[in-house]
């Protein structure tokens, strides 16, 4: 599912090249992704609508279109590996948050491990600059955001997971996917008033390529599956053993779809970061 995420994500950053269309393409989305919510909500039941759950729902959402704006930013000017490889180091914030928050020390191993993830984004960053264009200031920025979001949408969940009693699981996606829907819309509304007051063209929502359309129900599908099996695993498994158990599955399929899908040339270098990344991820997990 993660795969089918950065799959889409970097077939659609091509198709998307105003502000209007990216907000408009992110609603579509989140509106379906909740209402694949909706529909598991109709089979296990309508409970767990509180204050805690809303407040934890509004939070991802919020988090969730900074990691989306960021991550379609980030893919216009670097690799797909190193997308998914900023991902993956997001393990650092809910790895050593969960220290202070959810009482989950980290042994000696797994600080050397967190150390090792470091140096293995160098390698892919140094790749990145030779194989997916020169990187600019903007890329490192959206980076930097995709990072920061991707890292605190999981210490949301492990919140909700462990603290907001009798919650819901299914209740708490339906209302993250139909906030960021909400508030993606409204981005929409407004960036379309004023990008037509500034060109001085009457008012009318940017029509979206076909294909979007496709995309974006593969990517509701999976966003929506992995935010239901992390939020309910984050509940019983630390966050650097579930996190990192993932990441060594995508990060080598993610490899192989960016060089047969997106002509991704896997150099010495991209091969050497993942390596690293693995090894930490190994150490990370012991």
């Amino acid at each position: 599912m993660r795969i089918a995420q950065k799959v889409c994500s970097k077939k659609t950053a091509s198709l998307i090249d105003s502000g209007v269309k990216f907000f408009h393409y992110g609603a579509v989305y989140q509106f379906l992704a909740a209402l694949f919510a909706l529909i598991t909500l109709s089979v296990t039941g309508f409970y767990g609508f509180n204050i805690p759950t809303l407040i934890c729902s509004v939070a991802s959402a919020f988090l969730l279109t900074v990691s989306i704006f960021s991550s379609l930013e980030a893919m216009k000017g670097c690799t797909l590996v190193l997308i998914n490889m900023t991902s993956s180091a997001s393990i650092i914030l809910p790895c050593v948050l969960g220290i202070f928050l959810f009482d989950e020390p980290m042994g000696a191993l797994q600080w050397v491990g967190l150390v090792v993830f470091v140096i293995s984004t160098y390698f892919l960053v140094s790749d990145s600059k030779s194989t997916g264009g020169k990187m600019t200031l903007k890329t490192v920025l959206m980076l930097v955001a995709y990072f920061l979001g991707e890292g605190l949408i999981v210490v949301v969940q492990k919140f909700f997971a462990k603290n907001v009693e009798g919650g819901n699981t299914a209740a708490f996606s339906f209302l993250m996917f139909a906030s960021n829907a909400l508030i993606l819309s409204l981005c929409a509304l407004v960036s379309c008033k004023i990008k037509t007051k500034k060109e001085r063209k009457r008012f009318a929502i940017e029509s979206l390529d076909k294909r979007l359309y496709g995309y974006g129900a593969i990517l509701s599908c999976a966003v929506f599956v992995v935010n239901i099996v992390v939020t309910t695993l984050a509940k019983t498994v630390d966050s650097v053993v579930l996190l990192s158990l993932e990441s060594v599955i995508s990060i080598s399929v993610t490899t192989a779809v960016g060089a047969l899908i997106f002509k991704e040339k896997i150099t010495v270098k991209k091969l050497a970061g993942i390596f690293i990344g693995l090894v930490a991820v190994l150490l990370i997990n012991i």
